[in-house]
């Protein structure tokens, strides 16, 4: 939680470490990293799951959530995003969180079934 609170407050200071010389660059990577650095937290939790399952020899799951999360939310969310919004890249840093959050349902099911499943045999 540290980082995306050091990222959330500190967006500007930091893209200005890759880009002193162009303010346009600045200012839309720090819309976009504000945004996007959610996601660390986010994907933590799916990427745990992920080796979970394979160490499971459920590695099918891994592959399910994320092809599902990519064609579903990923891609769609940042077409959109850029087709709505094409002056920021505010919106388009909130379609890999979405995309991790899908992820992590997906994964909470997955266990939650898998997990019930398990238990009735």
């Amino acid at each position: 939680m540290g980082i995306i609170l050091v990222c959330e407050l500190t967006a500007t200071p930091l893209l200005t470490l890759f880009a002193k010389d162009d303010p346009v660059v600045t200012r839309l990577g720090a819309q976009y990293l504000r945004t996007y650095v959610t996601d660390t937290f986010l994907a933590g939790l799916h990427f745990c799951m992920s080796g979970f399952f394979t160490a499971c020899n459920r590695s099918l799951y891994s592959f399910i959530h994320n092809i599902i999360a990519i064609a579903a939310v990923r891609i769609p969310g940042a077409i959109l995003a850029t087709t709505l919004f094409p002056s920021t890249l505010y919106a388009l840093g909130l379609a890999a969180p979405a995309g991790s959050l899908l992820s992590d349902l997906i994964c909470l099911f997955l266990y939650l079934y898998g997990h019930k499943k398990k238990q009735s045999t």
